[in-house]
């Protein structure tokens, strides 16, 4: 059976808690989200309505990965930029990312950067990326 529904942040977040690997996870919530979207755009459904919808979805996808990924007292922050960041995120886009860093020691987090950004490709996601 299809899912038509766009994946629940809520329900997602839970589903992932204590999942040892939790890529098919994240991979499966990427392709129901698209699935959705697709179905409400052959249902006539506004275009800037599903491509906030799209941006919101990857917005909760990526807010997971990166509670699950980084260390709770990194001082370092995930900033939506581009289309994404002005919530317009047309299918196909790169979804583009800035990383800000504490300037007292930017190296700290760089392999667990580096893992991030190679979980956001894994699960699907095409990622445009800087750190500052």
């Amino acid at each position: 059976m299809v899912q038509t529904q766009i994946p629940d942040p809520i329900a997602f977040a839970s589903s992932i808690d204590g999942v040892e690997n939790p890529l098919p996870l994240f991979q499966a919530a990427i392709e129901q989200g698209n699935e959705a979207l697709r179905v409400r755009f052959e249902q006539g459904d506004p275009i800037t309505t599903l491509v906030a919808l799209r941006a919101q979805t990857v917005d909760n996808l990526l807010t997971e990965a990166w509670r699950l990924k980084m260390p709770p007292d990194a001082k370092a922050a995930l900033v939506a930029v581009g289309g994404y960041g002005r919530m317009e995120l047309h299918p196909g886009s790169d979804i583009d990312l800035m990383i800000l860093l504490d300037d007292a020691d930017p190296d700290r987090h760089s392999e667990t950067l580096s893992e991030l950004l190679t979980f956001f490709w894994d699960i699907g996601l095409e990622v445009g990326h800087s750190v500052r």
